[in-house]
């Protein structure tokens, strides 16, 4: 008799069914730990644009684009404050933004300024290279970054917590046997909103902090910046010396208190209080001597 049966390898009868039962297994895991914490699969997605931009299971929070606040601080000279203020403006616009606010004021004839726009995240270098070619010179400048993405995040979390929770509570309200319950019901809910709102509120205010750059420029013209000359006299170049050296004299000074307080006082206490204890002891030994031999003539 012929045998038909189809002969399976060994180590296909092996590796099938382990293949199989560890399939299985992940997938128990997976959902065990959906039930679990749900919100741990849940993350938000960041634009370029820095807004929210939908929600994806996933095992981990995916951030497609970091957060970063970037703002920047400059003093520049120029010739004439009030035209340069002017063009500043119409840079920020250029840069897709806008002016914060503007000072221009008069000193013994001379105008002078300051102005503070929010210009483009993505556009804040050229905007403050052109800001430079505007200027005579560049006094100062400084740029400042923080990353605010794990804030972010961190936030998210927290209103979708928020969220389920005021949802839970609402259903309460269907619960409720009486207005004292109702009423309870009620102000923690309302708790709940407001801290939602505060948490939006934080996270819209990253988000366009992250969007838009902050700008403070401070305008001087060259009649200011220049240095004060009378004929070949230069009144600020003594004040500055004699402001040198009178920090000097003042930091000799602090150094000389701070070198007795924390050396010489504690030194003093250390072999002066053993000293003055000994010298009193010898004294009124001897003060007894002499009167027992007073006594004894």
């Amino acid at each position: 008799m012929t045998n038909n049966r189809v002969m399976i390898p060994v180590w296909k009868r092996i590796v099938l069914p382990v293949i199989a039962v560890a399939v299985l297994l992940a997938g128990c895991a997976q959902r065990l730990a959906q039930e679990v914490a749900p919100e741990a699969y849940w993350s938000y997605e960041i634009g370029a644009d820095g807004a929210r931009a939908g929600e994806t299971l996933v095992a981990d929070i995916e951030i497609q684009e970091q957060l970063i606040i970037r703002n920047a601080d400059l003093a520049i000279v120029v010739g004439d404050a009030e035209a340069a203020i002017n063009a500043i403006d119409r840079l920020a616009v250029r840069a897709d933004g806008w002016v914060v606010s503007s000072n221009v004021w008069e000193s013994e004839g001379i105008k002078r300024g300051s102005i503070t726009v929010r210009v483009t995240a993505g556009q804040l270098d050229t905007f403050l290279e052109e800001v430079h070619r505007l200027a005579n010179r560049v006094t100062q400048q400084s740029i400042s970054g923080e990353n605010v993405t794990e804030e972010y995040v961190d936030l998210g979390a927290r209103l979708r917590n928020l969220e389920a929770t005021a949802a839970r509570v609402r259903s309460f309200l269907d619960d409720a046997k009486d207005v004292e319950d109702a009423l309870a019901v009620n102000a923690e809910l309302s708790r709940l909103e407001q801290e939602i709102e505060r948490i939006r509120g934080r996270m819209q205010y990253l988000e366009q902090s992250a969007r838009f750059s902050q700008v403070s420029i401070r305008v001087t013209p060259d009649a200011l910046a220049g240095p004060l000359t009378i004929g070949r006299w230069q009144p600020e170049g003594t004040a500055r010396t004699a402001i040198e050296a009178l920090v000097k004299t003042l930091q000799w000074l602090a150094d000389v208190l701070i070198f007795v307080v924390l050396y010489l006082v504690p030194m003093a206490l250390v072999i002066g209080l053993p000293l003055y204890f000994v010298i009193r002891f010898l004294v009124r030994r001897q003060k007894r001597q002499t009167k027992a031999e007073r006594a004894a003539e």
